[in-house]
């Protein structure tokens, strides 16, 4: 889990297709092909496609500060959690779109040729 600081970004419309590696430059962090997103019950889901240690993709959890957008925010930070990295790919590869159910489980659809859909319940995160 990793303390979350904003930074300003400027000139954020440019056609130039740079605005990550400027980010970069200034310190944040670099996501692999950012795709499925989702946001209920104060925090947000997001699937890299080609993250992780075998590039098979990952899923990010960011729990936001209960002071977010105020001047304490810095010293109430939100959140960043690798929620879910699925090594052994005859689980899940590449996973794509995303959501969350009521009960809390969230569902990965994976994109490859051999696509599918998986879930994680809450409280399950081995895949």
């Amino acid at each position: 889990m990793l303390d979350v600081e904003w930074i300003t970004l400027t000139n954020v419309d440019t056609v130039a297709d740079d605005l990550r590696l400027r980010g970069h430059a200034q310190g944040a962090s670099l996501f692999a092909r950012g795709e499925g997103m989702w946001f209920g019950k104060n925090e947000v889901y997001f699937a890299c496609t080609n993250g992780g240690i075998k590039k098979s993709g990952h899923v990010f959890k960011y729990v936001p500060s209960h002071k977010e957008g105020t001047q304490d925010e810095m010293n109430f930070p939100g959140k960043l959690i690798l929620f879910a990295e699925p090594n052994n790919t005859e689980i899940l590869k590449y996973c794509d779109n995303l959501t969350v159910a009521p009960w809390g489980d969230v569902i990965l659809v994976g994109d490859s040729s051999d696509a599918c859909i998986r879930g994680i319940t809450p409280g399950r995160k081995d895949l």
